[in-house]
């Protein structure tokens, strides 16, 4: 098990329900510590090669961003681009100000980012760290999908080594796809963009993409009081009825503003989702984790009514992401 904490990497040892204790064959006595002069460094995201090697990219005293390549034993990979890591970041002359998300594909590494605030691109790299430019020609595409204020919240990959990213376009849902070279999947939807779902407006946080193409994007609706809604897409990108009836879930929270953070897929399809609320009346925060069956239904069986509750220690105490064990135990 890899626990990440900032610029500080820890690898631990154990088995479920003992101690788990440091890897002293990993790092220095199961720790790998960035350089002295990358102090506040934050790592954002974080990919495991096959090799077992570790990617990581994140930002660098707030004003730009870097990515940085560790050996399977935990210690910089000085073959990746200069001693180990590519920084700054740059699109064109530009520095990246902020990384929304990053996977590895057949000895790629892709990410999405931010420039200028609100202008978001795809970058793509080489396994050595040397910018890709078989893609689009200079290793960067814009996203700019469809004409509004575009915000992507997360990079997923799909079948055929195509990308796919999801967030807002203006008031509205985006989902968008991508090509390997960098060009718009028009077999999605015929546009490859999606902005519409029913009547509902917002903006999607996670999506998760299954082997044979369709996926779910998980994220809020615009309401006052948001609500968690989950959408359903085949490999087409349309809505799967047989997902909630109309290819659409809303799991309404009473008196609560309530935000779909993260989302994964079980072995047995059916799909875990956390989301966190907040309750302005009481000042109160808390995280819930829902289960649902693969048709959009509450797993029963599943704490109570397929939802289970945390209510935290600290006000500011949330869940941000989720794992699953090969037992299918849930971290």
């Amino acid at each position: 098990m890899l626990l990440l904490c900032s610029a500080l990497c820890l690898s631990l040892n154990g088995l479920v329900g003992q101690d788990y204790i440091f890897d002293t064959n990993y790092g220095t006595s199961g720790k790998t510590v960035t350089p002295q002069e990358w102090l506040k460094c934050h790592f954002r995201e974080a990919c495991i090669t096959s090799a077992g090697e570790m990617i990581m990219a994140g930002d660098v005293n707030s004003d730009s961003c870097i990515l940085i390549k560790y050996d399977a034993d935990g210690k910089i990979d000085n073959a990746f681009g200069s001693n180990g890591y590519v920084k700054p970041l740059l699109v064109g002359d530009t520095l990246v100000e902020n990384i929304t998300g990053m996977v590895l594909q057949e000895g790629n590494i892709v990410l999405s980012v931010v420039i200028k605030d609100t202008i978001n691109y795809l970058m793509r790299f080489t396994s050595n760290g040397s910018v890709d430019n078989t893609f689009d020609a200079d290793g960067t595409v814009a996203i700019k999908p469809v004409n509004a204020k575009i915000q992507i919240n997360q990079l997923a990959s799909a079948p055929s080594d195509k990308y796919m990213v999801t967030g807002s376009a203006g008031d509205h849902f985006l989902i968008a796809r991508y090509n390997h070279d960098g060009t718009l999947d028009n077999t999605l939807d015929g546009t490859g963009v999606i902005t519409e779902i029913h009547e509902y407006t917002g903006f999607f946080e996670d999506i998760v993409v299954m082997s044979d193409g369709s996926f779910i994007a998980g994220g809020s609706t615009s309401d006052y009081m948001p609500d968690p809604i989950l959408a359903k897409f085949d490999s087409e990108g349309s809505l799967v009825s047989g997902f909630g009836g109309t290819g659409v879930v809303v799991f309404p929270i009473p008196d609560s503003y309530d935000f779909i953070i993260a989302m994964i897929v079980q072995s047995d399809g059916k799909l875990l989702v956390t989301a966190n609320s907040y309750e302005e009346e009481i000042s109160d925060t808390w995280s819930i984790i829902v289960r649902l069956n693969t048709n959009g239904t509450p797993d029963e069986s599943f704490g109570e009514e397929g939802i289970v509750e945390f209510d935290p220690t600290w006000w500011y105490d949330k869940i941000m992401s989720l794992a699953l064990q090969p037992d299918n135990k849930i971290l």
